[in-house]
């Protein structure tokens, strides 16, 4: 038995004990004799030596691949977690050479050849297979076999690595695709494309092959092509290959060729147009001005961009103008404003300023594009208008008030001339010889009620 017993200074320390009885012939018990040998160093390096198991297990189970362990035959005899997760199965399903009936059955008779083979010549092993995983789907793995060998170079075991390689075999099929498809798209291609080493062409596609022409075309003219070509180094920069094309272009360069004139058109319609056009960036930083503003301020755009604008307006505008252009830079919103401008002369215009944001297709401001229209002379008709109006208002007051005073004067006028009338016949009648008193009294009652 093994036990631990405590030296004189204290230690236990583990002995193996054994005992055993001594017996005469007739099988009396005489004695027991026991032995005990110290075994503490060989225990603390067995439990060392566990520990060392323990991590070396861990570590093994940890490894993001599937690890196994075989005889010297090839039988699995252990399979760490990974490898058991992975195929979904308890490992006495997997041990042994059961693990081979989870591999496609497309690559399972190649697979078993060439693992025998390997096994049998002691050589290591490579391959690749599908192997069922545990959500049932199949999965390209890379199968890595090293032999063990003793001293004397027997295979001791085996042990296995397996990779998962689904990734890297879809990105092979769908590069060799990918290598068809340029392939047939260079030789579809509606351009002359070829590649070349030093020793010559090496590719060369349909489209070369299929024209007899150089530079012209079928009918002996002169067409625009467009030539590239690229050299493909190695690591030290030695040239392998040379990559060239050459495309038709010559459409495209017919299409330049009006696109320019258009342009120019466009370019003069903006620099002749009667009106100051101007461009802004998304902030309303000024970018563009056509010569017509040039022309009417005196100043080009250096001189006006960084806020050299601000001297060209009146001061009595420059608040309100600078608040409706704050307001439409911070909303978006499209920009309307009138304010009199100084010409090179120093005389100041009327100009109606409009400015609306181009966007692009995310609905962000690309800047501004802005228009200036002189309305000098409306707004001085407006004036004139206006003046001629307030006029007018003043002459219809007037002789609207003399309206009003001839009707308040025959108003007044017709009473007055009752009481005047009744007031003399009441002297004639009280100047009478003798006073007609009754008649007097008559003409006073008369002058009073008309007096009301």
């Amino acid at each position: 038995m093994e036990l631990r017993l405590r030296r004189i200074d204290g230690e236990y320390r583990w002995f193996l004990c054994r005992v055993k009885a001594i017996r005469n012939d007739s099988g009396r018990l005489l004695r027991w004799i026991g032995v005990s040998w110290d075994i503490h160093d060989r225990k603390t390096a067995e439990s060392l030596l566990r520990i060392e198991e323990e991590t070396y297990r861990r570590i093994v189970d940890s490894v993001p691949a599937c690890v196994c362990v075989g005889g010297p035959t090839g039988e699995l005899v252990y399979v760490n977690k990974v490898g058991v997760a992975a195929l979904g199965r308890p490992m006495e399903e997997i041990v042994s050479d059961r693990w081979m009936a989870y591999i496609h059955p497309d690559d399972m008779q190649a697979a078993r050849q060439q693992w025998k083979a390997c096994i049998a010549a002691r050589e290591p092993v490579d391959i690749a297979v599908r192997m069922q995983q545990h959500d049932g789907l199949y999965r390209w793995q890379r199968l890595l076999a090293e032999p063990s060998r003793s001293s004397n170079g027997e295979v001791i075991n085996w042990y296995l690595v397996g990779i998962e390689i689904e990734e890297t075999i879809r990105a092979q099929q769908a590069l060799a695709a990918s290598e068809r498809e340029a392939r047939e798209l260079l030789d579809r291609l509606p351009g002359r494309f070829a590649t070349r080493t030093a020793d010559g062409f090496d590719f060369i596609n349909q489209q070369i092959l299929e024209e007899t022409g150089t530079t012209t075309g079928a009918d002996g003219k002169l067409r625009w092509y467009l030539a590239r070509s690229e050299p493909f180094r190695d690591e030290s920069g030695q040239i392998l290959h040379w990559y060239g094309v050459c495309t038709d272009i010559n459409d495209l360069k017919q299409t330049e060729a009006v696109l320019e004139q258009r342009e120019h058109q466009l370019h003069e319609l903006i620099e002749t147009i009667p009106a100051m056009l101007w461009c802004n960036d998304p902030q309303g930083g000024l970018t563009y001005i056509n010569r017509k503003t040039s022309e009417f301020v005196g100043l080009d755009i250096s001189q006006l961009a960084n806020l050299g604008y601000r001297k060209t307006f009146h001061p009595d505008d420059l608040d309100s103008v600078l608040q409706a252009w704050t307001h439409s830079i911070e909303t978006g919103e499209p920009y309307c404003h009138v304010a009199r401008l100084r010409r090179i002369d120093g005389v100041y215009r009327w100009y109606q300023n409009t400015a609306e944001a181009m966007r692009d297709s995310d609905g962000n401001i690309v800047q501004w594009d802005g228009l200036s229209l002189d309305i000098d002379e409306r707004k001085r008709a407006e004036d004139r208008l206006r003046q001629t109006q307030a006029e007018l208002a003043r002459a219809t007051q007037i002789a609207t008030v003399a309206e009003l005073s001839a009707s308040i004067a025959h108003e007044l006028n017709q009473p007055l001339t009752s009481v005047i009338a009744n007031a003399q016949a009441c002297k004639r009648w009280l100047a009478a010889s003798p006073p007609n008193l009754g008649d007097a009294r008559v003409s006073v009652e008369s002058v009073v009620r008309d007096a009301r």
